[in-house]
């Protein structure tokens, strides 16, 4: 199985969510149960209105039947972002972003579980970590996307691009890295699934891990061209204030290495 989707810092699509009913499923992961995961995702919420009421998941292995084990949600009292793992000793431990969630805006959120520790991180910057004392409760349900209990209540409003589930706690470097754009080598440890969202067609969302997580929107009318923008990080600075009936002179520092960058672009 061989799925051709660009590496380069490109991004025209992601999937949509109406809040109803829309949702996603991702292929083989009813039986992963892990010690420590990541997960990862670009967020643009588009209301707090929900089917059903409640709370909005993002990716969530959530179930009332089949058993809950963690999920990234959207709090719909407060619109801040969360992480909630369900203990193997019982209970729900959280944790959140410190900010709410503005609407029609993109944002990175990572999820991670390391160690003792769960943190979620907003746009690269840790919000908040809280003590685990138990493992992730195992389960058999299968991983979801836009919504819990495999697409019949948890629905969420807005566009998610960019999914990756990690079977380790990821480094701040790696989290700044996939900010910056998709930039896959030929290996990525441990990374269990990547969905990029940029098929643009059919009901198939390919997982560009090598591990054939495939997701499967319900729609195909899901397909959007609201995504991110991955652009170079550019910092713009001068050596004294300046009016604008002078020349600007100005320094240019990338985060990232950039070809065929001129004047013509400032």
């Amino acid at each position: 199985r061989v799925n051709g989707v660009p590496y380069n810092n490109s991004n025209n699509h992601s999937l949509s969510f109406d809040g109803s009913n829309d949702h996603a499923q991702i292929t083989g992961l009813d039986d992963m149960n892990l010690d420590d995961i990541t997960l990862s995702a670009w967020v643009n919420v588009s209301s707090l209105s929900f089917a059903g009421g409640g709370d909005a998941h993002l990716i969530s292995k959530w179930h009332n039947a089949t058993g809950k084990s963690f999920a990234l949600a959207i709090q719909q009292s407060s619109a801040k972002a969360y992480f909630v793992i369900r203990s193997s000793g019982g209970g729900n431990i959280f944790t959140y972003t410190q900010s709410a969630l503005d609407f029609d805006t993109w944002y990175h959120l990572t999820a991670m579980k390391d160690g003792n520790k769960i943190k979620i991180y907003l746009d690269g910057v840790l919000q908040e970590e809280t003590t685990i004392s138990n493992a992730i409760n195992s389960s058999s349900t299968g991983v979801g996307i836009g919504s819990s209990n495999t697409g019949t209540s948890g629905f969420f409003h807005g566009f998610i691009d960019e999914v990756q589930i990690w079977e380790r706690a990821i480094s701040l470097d790696k989290i700044n890295e996939i900010i910056l754009g998709p930039s896959l080598s030929n290996s990525q440890e441990d990374m269990i699934c990547y969905l990029r969202m940029e098929r643009n067609s059919g009901l198939e969302l390919y997982d560009l891990s090598g591990n054939d997580h495939y997701g499967t929107a319900s729609d195909v009318s899901q397909w959007s061209s609201n995504a991110i923008q991955f652009l170079p990080s550019v910092l713009l600075s001068t050596s004294k204030t300046i009016t604008n009936d002078q020349e600007v002179q100005v320094q240019v520092s990338f985060s990232t290495e950039v070809t065929g960058f001129s004047t013509d672009d400032i």
